[in-house]
């Protein structure tokens, strides 16, 4: 049986997104399904449009109390738009350093619904009886603890929804923490040669307890559960959002890197501006999701990558567009004020 940290029992975090708490999905009309559309191109654009309106009336911050929690706690994140993965790291002082890996998207599909009953209150669930229904009800955590002599301790823990709370499944020692690290951060956490350390559930109690109070003390314990669950939710639902704005249209792609050339931001006025001297049809509530979605991004790398992914027929109307666009560009450059120091700088959590 795995050995559980953070016993109290504690409601899933689930109101930051306010009522969006799972994986968002797209909301399905009879309406729109009885709709007539010239082709299925615009059929597809207008149902994007419809969804990316909806999202936008939902909040999607993470909440005060995790962010003095970071603050608190010293914990920087390490998160990468697109991709699932997450670093969180913590300097302790006593000279360790505390590393903690998770993907949202094993982190948000946890089925924490099944777990609720009738009133909403969260079921007790006895993993005595019901250990065959772990694995749909945990997600792999993983914790590196690098000691100042260069050595350290790899934990494979569970995170349990339902109750904030972490399940050690085994330790394992490391000689080299940071070769470790670097193998961690290509996602390989197992060596399939070194003896991984035996299941922390068949270890003397007393060895177990003294492993939880360690962690606890290093500030692994249901903060840091409940921290992973609402950064997960917030992270998955900008992805989901970013990933609408790179479906919808190709063109504000390209409008976004004329405006990039020229050293100009990128906002919702000046991609709308550069459309239409490409003779683009362009949404401005689109816009203002793409110009959003680009806040504080490395701009060119990000747009290369996108114009690259993007079918070879949506470069026609930047192509065509020519020394109209070149005009645009123009235009916006008289028209954008000086920009301050404030200005500058967007951070995740700002």
């Amino acid at each position: 049986m795995l050995s559980r940290l953070s016993r109290t029992s504690r409601l899933p975090v689930r109101s930051v997104l306010g009522s969006r708490t799972l994986a968002p999905t797209f909301r399905s009309s009879p309406i729109l399904a009885m709709r007539y559309y010239s082709s299925p191109d615009k059929e597809l654009k207008q149902i994007l449009k419809e969804e990316i309106d909806i999202v936008k009336q939902i909040p999607n911050e993470l909440d005060n109390s995790f962010k003095d929690f970071l603050i608190d706690n010293k914990v920087e994140v390490t998160a990468v738009d697109g991709s699932s993965n997450v670093e969180l790291t913590k300097h302790l002082a006593n000279g360790e350093i505390l590393k903690v890996f998770f993907d949202i998207d094993e982190v948000t599909d946890i089925p924490v619904d099944e777990l609720a009953n009738e009133e909403g209150e969260v079921k007790e669930v006895d993993f005595d009886e019901s250990i065959s229904n772990v694995d749909s009800l945990l997600c792999s955590i993983k914790v590196l603890v690098a000691k100042p002599t260069g050595e350290g301790l790899f934990l494979n823990l569970f995170l349990q929804s339902s109750e904030s709370a972490f399940l050690v499944d085994f330790i394992t020692h490391k000689p080299d923490a940071s070769k470790f690290l670097e193998e961690a951060r290509k996602g390989d956490f197992l060596d399939k040669v070194q003896y991984q350390g035996p299941r922390f559930s068949e270890l003397d109690e007393s060895i177990q307890i003294g492993f939880e109070n360690y962690l606890e003390s290093i500030g692994v314990n249901h903060e840091l559960a409940d921290f992973i669950l609402s950064f997960s939710e917030l992270k998955e639902e900008n992805e989901y959002r970013q990933w609408l704005a790179r479906c919808l249209d190709a063109s504000i792609s390209y409008a976004a890197l004329i405006l990039a050339d020229a050293g100009l931001e990128i906002t919702s006025d000046n991609l709308v501006s550069i459309a239409k001297a490409a003779k683009a049809d362009v949404d401005s509530v689109w816009a203002d999701v793409f110009a959003k979605a680009l806040e504080g991004k490395d701009l060119k790398d990000l747009l290369f990558s996108l114009a690259a992914a993007a079918p070879a027929s949506g470069s026609a109307p930047a192509a065509a567009a020519g020394g109209a666009a070149e005009e645009a560009v123009a235009e916006v450059e008289e028209e954008a004020p000086e920009e301050s120091d404030d200005d500058m700088g967007f951070g995740l959590f700002d």
